[in-house]
Order: structure tokens, then sequence, then C-alpha cells
């Protein structure tokens, strides 16, 4: 589920297998640490999933440019 052009804040879960999850990591880094990251165990096996509170433009950019480079299921949290 791709972000739209304009900004949605909200919380979002970034799903990734293990062996790409240092993807997150290095994007958050490459751009200046926009948002907090939180790692979670999901019940799948060699899965990651990473929670994102997008509150601000910087870091609904930060997802939507993640999300477009790696193609990593994104999902929208209530």
């Amino acid at each position: 589920m791709p972000i739209p052009s304009s900004p949605i804040f909200g919380r979002y879960a970034i799903q990734a297998s293990d062996s790409y999850a240092y993807q997150i990591l290095e994007h958050w880094c490459d751009h200046d640490k926009p948002c907090e990251l939180h790692f979670r165990k999901p019940n799948g096996k060699g899965i990651t999933a990473v929670i994102v509170d997008v509150k601000t433009t910087a870091q609904a950019d930060w997802l939507e440019s993640l999300i477009k480079q790696y193609k990593f299921k994104l999902f929208k949290l209530q």
C-alpha cells in the first residue's frame, strides 16, 4: 500500500523479511533518522515488523521513499 503524494499521518507497520530488515535501518540513517523505529517480532517465521508513527511531512516522505525503493509491505494501524 503506497502512501499517496499528500502526507497521511498515523501509525504504520512495515513488513520485511529478516534478511532485508537492515535496509530499513540503512535508509533511516541515510535520511538523518526522521522518526522513531520500533522493531517487533510478528507471528510469521523469518519476518520482521517495524512500527513507525508518521507525524510530519518529512516522516511521510521518508516512509514513501522507503516503500518505493524496497517494495516492503505497508499496513496502516488503528
